[in-house]
Parts: C-alpha cells; sequence; structure tokens
C-alpha cells in the first residue's frame, strides 16, 4: 500500500507544503479555482457585482493566511534540479483544461522527436549523447532537419515556434493565452505530432537515414542539454 501511495501522482501542495502548513490541498484547490475564475472575469473586463465580489473578497480571506504560511515556509522547501521544470508545468496546466492539454499534446510531440532522433544514432555512445540531449529540443530538431532531412526547415521553424509558445505558458504566469488561440496551437501540435510519427515508421522499415547535411554535430545550438527547455521564449 505505501508503494502504491508514493506512485499515486501528487501535487505541488502536497509535495512540498502539506508538511509545513496546516492546509488540506483540496481545500486549497477549490477557493483558488473559484478565485480563478472570478480573477478572468476582471480581467476580461466583465461587470463585477457585489455577489461576485463579496466572493472576492471571501476567497481571499480565507486564501491569504495559508498563502502566508507558505511564503514563509519557502527556506524549508528544498526543489530538486530536475523537479523545477515539472512544477512550472504543473502549475501552468492548472490555470485550464485548454492549458492541460496544449502541454499535454506538446509532451507527446517532444517524445516522438526524441524517438526520431534516436532512430538516427548507429552506436552506442550517439545513443548515450542523444539520451543525455533529449531535452534540448533545438538540438534534436537540427539533427533530424540539418544533419538527415528527416523533416523540412519549414516542420523545423514551425514547431520551435510551438516550443516557444509552450514556453510562455510555462514560464510567463502573467500572460493569459486565450482558449480560440489554444485550440489552434493544439491543431498545430496535432498536426506535426502526425507528421513525425510517420516519419519514425518510415525509418523503422528503412533502417537508419544516411547523413544529408553537414557534420557539425547539432550545429548552431551546442550542447546546452535540458537548459535550453528551461528557458523562457
Amino acid at each position: 500500500m505505501h508503494e502504491l501511495k508514493q506512485a499515486i501522482p501528487q501535487s505541488n501542495w502536497d509535495r512540498y507544503f502539506s508538511s509545513l502548513v496546516n492546509c488540506d490541498s483540496e481545500y486549497l484547490r477549490i477557493r483558488w479555482e473559484r478565485l480563478y475564475e472570478r480573477r478572468n472575469e476582471v480581467a476580461h473586463n466583465r461587470p463585477v457585482t457585489r455577489v461576485a465580489y463579496d466572493d472576492i473578497v471571501c476567497l481571499c480571506d480565507e486564501l491569504r493566511p495559508k498563502l502566508q504560511q507558505a511564503i514563509e515556509s519557502l527556506d524549508q522547501v528544498t526543489v530538486a534540479e530536475d523537479d523545477r521544470e515539472l512544477i512550472s508545468e504543473n502549475a501552468a496546466v492548472s490555470k485550464s483544461s485548454g492549458y492541460g492539454e496544449f502541454l499535454s499534446a506538446w509532451n507527446q510531440v517532444h517524445r516522438q522527436l526524441f524517438l526520431l532522433a534516436l532512430l538516427t544514432a548507429r552506436t552506442d555512445e550517439e545513443r548515450k549523447k542523444l539520451t543525455h540531449l533529449q531535452n534540448n529540443v533545438r538540438s534534436l530538431l537540427n539533427l533530424a532537419t540539418k544533419k538527415f532531412g528527416l523533416l523540412s526547415a519549414g516542420q523545423r521553424a514551425e514547431i520551435l515556434d510551438l516550443f516557444k509558445f509552450r514556453n510562455v505558458l510555462v514560464h510567463s504566469p502573467e500572460v493569459i493565452v486565450p482558449e480560440p488561440l489554444l485550440g489552434r496551437k493544439l491543431e498545430e501540435l496535432s498536426m506535426h505530432l502526425n507528421a513525425i510519427k510517420t516519419r519514425i515508421g518510415e525509418v523503422e522499415s528503412s533502417g537508419a537515414p544516411p547523413e544529408v547535411g553537414p557534420d557539425s554535430e547539432f550545429d548552431d545550438d551546442g550542447l546546452a542539454g535540458k537548459d535550453s527547455e528551461d528557458e523562457p521564449a
């Protein structure tokens, strides 16, 4: 049972603050979602009724001491380097279902892009290097396009634009992305996901492709590793 509990995904609050702040995560989640809905009404210039205003005041009064206690406990929280990006992404997902759908789709594209790049490796050393670089989206794209011609320059540019959009969602919490725009970006991701999967199938059936570009390793993006994905757009 203990192992099963450890396997269940935890919220950032449960993981880092539940032992420090006297506040149940469900209590916090329900009130935070209500407050966020009210916040969106104000942000989109909708009229705020007296009832809505009183609700905002009540929610703030209930949440303020819990959040203040969490802030005061920050020096007791230790976050592993590998968890920082995941925490930022989890925070973005909590904003809306549209954010969650886009980020889930982006992660699928990223995984398939890595699998495509991995199919170009001919030695254990190359596979080891690619595994080390699996979070470097630009390097994976450079390998697939400039070195092996598995994706076009246009596909590379569009996927990079989607990568930058992903970073806005994750690293710019002050930005509110409209749902219609999220929907369009989600359609673009779906298109690229299908294209990459098709390419993977072709490579698997024909073997590792020959190099078509200059032997420049990963070209202009160097060996930045996962830090390239941590950078805001």
